[in-house]
C-alpha cells in the first residue's frame, strides 16, 4: 500500500501539464461579454445626454445640457456603429432633435440636410418650434458597412452672438440607425 501512493503523485504530476494545455487553449478561444459599461465598437443610437457616447461624437457638438441633449453647430458629425437586423428588415436613419422658439424667432425655419458616409439623404424643412424627429431610408449600398459616419448641416442657424455666444445650429435629443419591417 506504502508504493501506491507515489505512483498516484506521479501520474498526477503527468497529468497536469495536458490539463492546463487544455484550459489554457478553451480560455484562448472564449470571448469576454461586454457588460453594460464596455459598449463593443460603435452604438447604433447615440443619446447626446449621455457621457458615454462622446467617442462617437466627431465634430460640431456642445456640452452635454440638463442630462439630456446638445446644442450643435451649422454642421456635425457622429460614428454610428449597425444595428442587428432581422430577415426583411430595412435600415432608417433617424434624428429625434427639438428647435426653440429662440431660434426660430431667428431663422424663421431650419433646413436638415444629412448624409451617411457622403452619401446624401434627402433634405426636410422644419419651421414649428418643439420636438421633431427626421427619418429617412439607408440607401442599400451602405447598410453592408460596419459603421457610418452621419454628418448633418442645418441652415439656416444662430451665428455666435445671436442667441449666445457660440454658433447654434439645433438641440438634438438622439442620432442613430433603426431596423423596420
Amino acid at each position: 500500500m506504502h508504493g501506491v501512493a507515489p505512483r498516484r503523485h506521479v501520474l498526477a504530476w503527468l497529468l497536469a501539464p495536458a490539463a492546463c494545455a487544455t484550459l489554457a487553449c478553451v480560455k484562448d478561444k472564449l470571448t469576454p461579454i461586454p457588460t453594460q459599461d464596455e459598449p463593443q465598437g460603435p452604438q447604433s443610437t447615440v443619446r447626446l445626454g449621455d457621457p458615454a457616447m462622446a467617442p462617437q461624437l466627431l465634430t460640431g457638438f456642445h456640452a452635454i445640457e440638463e442630462k439630456s441633449w446638445r446644442w450643435t453647430k451649422s454642421r456635425f458629425s457622429v460614428r454610428l456603429g449597425m444595428p442587428l437586423l432581422e430577415v426583411g428588415e430595412n435600415l432608417v436613419f433617424v434624428l429625434q432633435f427639438s428647435l426653440p422658439a429662440s431660434l426660430l424667432k431667428h431663422t424663421n425655419e431650419i433646413t436638415v440636410s444629412p448624409a451617411l458616409n457622403k452619401v446624401g439623404l434627402p433634405s426636410r424643412t422644419y419651421a414649428q418650434e418643439g420636438n421633431q424627429r427626421y427619418e429617412a431610408a439607408v440607401p442599400p449600398q451602405l447598410m453592408r458597412q460596419e459603421q457610418l459616419t452621419a454628418t448633418v448641416q442645418v441652415s439656416p442657424y444662430a451665428t455666435p452672438g445671436v442667441l449666445d455666444q457660440r454658433e447654434l445650429g439645433m438641440i438634438v435629443l438622439s442620432i442613430g440607425l433603426e431596423g423596420r419591417a
